[in-house]
């Protein structure tokens, strides 16, 4: 629900990034454990981060959001981005593959839990 500042109230937002957090990072990890290219959906996925996000930043767009917070939020979304790009570049290198796999497994499974765990507290 939007209040009169125009922002998300209610904890909204935090349910929104939580669900969408819970259902991201899993899918991303999934489809590396069964091999599947995620290459063309995480280069999508971050140009139109970086893209809204800057034209957001530019226009001044996130009226209800603290400036500094929508900022904060915003380079940490596209650190991780580009953090998962170049995972994704190293899992074509034979020499880091191997381990990488195991550590994005076991990082998957991880996060999925923690991210399952901070749902549920919030929201079960």
């Amino acid at each position: 629900m939007v209040d009169g500042s125009g922002s998300l109230g209610g904890g909204v937002g935090d349910a929104i990034f939580g669900f969408v957090t819970l259902l991201l990072f899993p899918l991303l990890g999934v489809l590396a454990l069964f091999k599947q290219r995620a290459s063309a959906l995480l280069w999508t996925a971050v140009g139109l981060w970086i893209l809204i996000g800057g034209l957001s930043l530019f226009l001044q767009w996130p009226a209800g959001a603290q400036g500094s917070g929508f900022l904060h939020g915003y380079l940490i979304g596209t650190l991780l981005g580009l953090g998962f790009l170049l995972v994704d570049w190293l899992r074509r290198r034979r020499k880091v593959a191997k381990w990488l796999k195991l550590g994005i497994a076991l990082l998957t499974l991880a996060a999925f839990g923690k991210a399952l765990h901070d749902f549920l507290q919030r929201h079960g």
